[in-house]
């Protein structure tokens, strides 16, 4: 979840236009048509080039982001206890998130007189849920597999025992303990060191928190 403080957008359209009842109101529907719907009036496309891009272009650069943060673990010096993936592991979490996340409309909240521009990014269980590797027995234990195989290699975990299945046509045997690659926070600090939005929070959802 993003919040943009539109306090620097209110600054920057207010020399564009006078203080009055009306002209404020205008101002509010100029502000919200750029931040929610990207589009900029002719002040804003005329004024100051430090004006920062619309909130709604913002989730869908942070997916890539976190797209290309999960690639990234591929071929790493960590081990996969460390939080490591194979080549195939990374291309296939990196496209199921690609698949799997949206980005919604940003909305405007008004809090204590204050305008902050809120922006979600949600996800498909579906996408990221990975079926049981596990074979006989095993199979009706495990047979939920990983509901959010994002969350399970972003936190880590540690299991009582390793099972034993099969894994692209192949019998293997799943690691007992992985420590968390944490993708989203990296993705999140990369995304602030380059920040085109304004962006002054970002807080991650219950189910990613450790």
């Amino acid at each position: 979840m993003a919040y943009v403080d539109n306090k620097q957008v209110w600054k920057k359209t207010l020399k564009c236009l006078s203080e009055s009842k009306k002209a404020q109101m205008k101002i509010k529907k100029v502000i919200d048509n750029y931040m929610i719907n990207g589009r900029a009036c002719a002040a804003i496309k005329n004024g100051d080039t430090s004006m920062p891009k619309p909130l709604c272009k913002a989730g869908d650069k942070f997916i890539r982001n976190l797209s290309k943060t999960i690639r990234a673990k591929n071929g790493s010096d960590m081990s996969l206890m460390d939080g490591g993936l194979s080549k195939n592991g990374a291309k296939s979490v990196s496209e199921s998130v690609m698949a799997a996340m949206k980005s919604e409309k940003p909305v405007r909240v008004i809090s204590n007189g204050n305008a902050t521009y809120v922006l979600r990014i949600t996800h498909s269980g579906d996408e990221l849920h990975r079926e049981t590797m596990a074979i006989g027995e095993a199979a009706q234990k495990y047979r939920r597999g990983a509901d959010n195989i994002l969350d399970l290699l972003n936190s880590g975990y540690e299991a009582n025992h390793a099972i034993q299945g099969v894994w692209h046509g192949e019998v293997a045997t799943s690691l007992y303990k992985r420590d968390g690659a944490h993708f989203i926070e990296r993705a999140i600090d990369s995304f602030k060191d380059n920040n085109e939005f304004g962006i002054d929070k970002i807080i991650i959802g219950k189910e990613y928190r450790q």
